[in-house]
């Protein structure tokens, strides 16, 4: 017999698969959300940091061109987010 259970979204793993390319993408639609200052703005800009994190971990991973990859990618998205930022403080509320 099944049991059923309650349990917060922060308490369920979830594993995802992606692409640096992918990642990459995802971090220009957060940029965005961020800079027309959404209602899950905070929520974007939070993940957007923890997409550029798992990118870092990919080029380490990779070892493959692994320090241009993650000092150039990082240093783009970043760049990216505080551009948003930048245009969503102009933005009178």
């Amino acid at each position: 017999m099944a049991k059923y259970g309650y349990t917060t979204a922060g308490d369920v793993p979830v594993r995802i698969e992606m692409t640096v390319y992918e990642m990459r993408t995802l971090c220009t639609i957060l940029q965005g959300e961020v800079a027309r200052k959404g209602a899950d703005r905070w929520y974007a800009a939070d993940l957007h940091t923890q997409l550029v994190e798992a990118i870092g971990k990919a080029g380490d991973a990779m070892r493959c061109e692994g320090d241009w990859l993650t000092k150039s990618t990082i240093q783009h998205l970043t760049d990216g987010l505080n551009d948003a930022q930048e245009q969503a403080d102009k933005i009178e509320a």
